[in-house]
């Protein structure tokens, strides 16, 4: 975890709320999503769950994009697809996500993403193609 940190980015959902994750901007002007693990998120084989796993990738992937679209706006995005490699089982302590844009335009975007633990283990692995959306207006 060796990327520094310029920002860490407001939450903008209730999920992000919930789940207890951080999202940043790292110094490369990549995005990573942060995560402490606690014994309310292993599951019966001693492990955070895959599925939650594919959250943190998904979410420094698509801030990854939207940093890339624009760093100031912050430009919505939407996942497209999102492919996961599951390497070795998140068990305890803080683990980090980080993605990197690979391709695309201005609205298609192909961003690749890793997850590490406090110690540097990969833990997964995930390639994404992200759209770039409008943003919601109130009303």
């Amino acid at each position: 975890m060796s990327t520094k940190e310029l920002r860490l980015i407001p939450a903008e959902s209730a999920a992000q709320e919930l789940l207890g994750y951080e999202v940043g901007e790292a110094m490369d002007g990549t995005g990573f999503c942060r995560f402490e693990i606690q014994p309310k998120h292993i599951n019966s084989v001693g492990a955070v769950h895959g599925g939650f796993v594919g959250v943190l990738l998904d979410t420094a992937s698509g801030a990854t994009a939207r940093l890339h679209l624009d760093r100031e706006t912050f430009p919505p995005v939407i996942t497209v697809s999102l492919t996961i490699n599951y390497i070795a089982p998140a068990k305890s302590g803080r683990v980090i996500a980080r993605g990197k844009v690979t391709g695309g335009g201005r609205k298609l975007l192909f961003v690749t993403s890793s997850l590490e633990d406090e110690n540097g283990q990969m833990l997964a692995t995930s390639n994404g193609v992200f759209r770039r959306v409008a943003r919601k207006t109130e009303g």
